[in-house]
């Protein structure tokens, strides 16, 4: 299903997992793919993590712009605020993707005791 957000850019681009204030997308622009987390952080700084599929010397600096300015968009359409991309950036030759779920026993031993919640 297209989204509406994705609307005239360069690249391809898949919502993997999306909250209030984050998005994993997956992307590919001229057979490369790369994966991106974006975060929402107020007032103005967004940041993110670009993460390019394959050999490091075929993402070029011109690709990458196209990547950018794409995310630019995706974050202008989100709210007009945005005017600061932070952003990390690697390469990878495989990417997986997962979860972990934790134990309840350990997620209990993080709750407040019922002492706690009278004091």
């Amino acid at each position: 299903m297209p989204h509406y957000q994705f609307e005239s850019l360069e690249c391809d681009w898949k919502i993997v997992r999306e909250t209030a204030c984050s998005m994993t997308l997956r992307g590919s622009i001229k057979d490369l793919s790369f994966s991106v987390d974006l975060h929402f952080t107020p007032p103005r700084i967004a940041t993110a993590t670009l993460i390019f599929i394959g050999p490091k010397g075929h993402f070029t600096d011109g690709l990458t712009h196209s990547i950018f300015e794409d995310l630019s968009h995706l974050l202008l359409r989100r709210n007009l605020k945005y005017s600061i991309l932070d952003y990390s950036l690697c390469f990878t030759e495989d990417l997986l993707d997962g979860n972990f779920e934790l134990s309840p026993e350990l997620v209990k031993s993080y709750q407040p005791s019922s002492m706690d919640d009278a004091g």
